[in-house]
């Protein structure tokens, strides 16, 4: 992966690298800057930073773990990479991933087995797992397993919601085991050489319970029925409650950015880990 010269401001995980600036948001941000399709705040987010870490870092080789029924990879540039892989448990994420990005190499494998694995050690310079480690029960395994998967000097970007005592409806429906303390969530990537940690989308945590009555059906379920059905649950409660606006709305989004991370390292109901592998 080739790198650029890169500042922090600490070189021991759980500090906070500066691996990514809002400069390098709107430099390397390109189309997800303004977003013509409705997007929730976190999601906003989330596929801003990965875009513009796929612009800084350049990485040759990028694999996706977990995407569910919304992959960061729709966002990236598949031109530019050798080799994109997406890897996830649902056989109907992989068919339809296969389907829609001829490009990319689809895998149906389980992160939280150990088995299927080792041809794929050592490989990949940039790794995606959004909001994936709260739907699994051993989710030190699964960023330690990211981690062997990652060639030396890679960059790992993974999302999650944060405030165990913001655990809700939305989190029980949509599979979630946990929600994080920001230290804890920290620590799942304490074999990193650079850990740095955005917060944002606080409000849009808070407002959730205006919206759970599309969901109140789905807490008569275990989280583990649940995790299967959310892929299909979210084509019904997931649509942005302002599309209609959205055709003026994104254009306030860069001022939205700028807000979210100039408080980023105070408050936030979401995570966003970004970590850099020793060379």
């Amino acid at each position: 992966m080739h790198r650029p010269d890169v500042k922090t401001d600490s070189a021991v995980a759980g500090g906070d690298a500066s691996l990514l600036t809002l400069g390098d948001l709107f430099k390397y941000g390109g189309d997800r800057l303004i977003p013509a399709q409705p997007c929730s705040p976190y999601r906003y987010m989330e596929f801003l930073v990965e875009k513009a870490l796929q612009g800084k870092f350049a990485p040759a080789n990028v694999l996706e773990v977990g995407p569910g029924v919304d992959s960061a990879i729709r966002y990236l540039d598949l031109q530019a990479p050798k080799r994109v892989l997406v890897l996830d448990f649902n056989k109907e994420v992989v068919d339809t991933l296969g389907k829609r990005h001829p490009k990319v190499e689809t895998r149906l494998l389980d992160m939280t087995e150990t088995r299927g694995l080792d041809d794929l050690e050592g490989q990949w310079d940039y790794v995606i797992c959004n909001s994936v480690v709260e739907h699994v029960i051993d989710d030190q395994a699964l960023v330690d397993r990211m981690y062997e998967l990652m060639s030396p000097g890679g960059v790992i970007v993974c999302s999650t919601v944060l405030h165990q005592r913001m655990y809700n409806t939305w989190d029980w429906a949509v599979g979630h085991y946990r929600r994080y303390g920001v230290a804890e969530f920290e620590g799942l990537f304490k074999r990193f050489a650079e850990v740095q940690l955005i917060k944002c989308a606080m409000a849009q945590e808070i407002a959730r319970p205006l919206f759970f009555g599309r969901m109140a059906h789905l807490t008569r379920n275990t989280i583990e029925q649940n995790n299967l059905l959310c892929g299909h649950e979210q084509e019904e409660w997931g649509r942005s409650p302002y599309a209609g606006i959205w055709f003026a709305l994104k254009y306030l989004m860069p001022v939205f950015l700028v807000g979210e991370w100039t408080k980023r390292k105070w408050f936030g109901g979401i995570g966003i880990v970004i970590a850099r592998k020793s060379s």
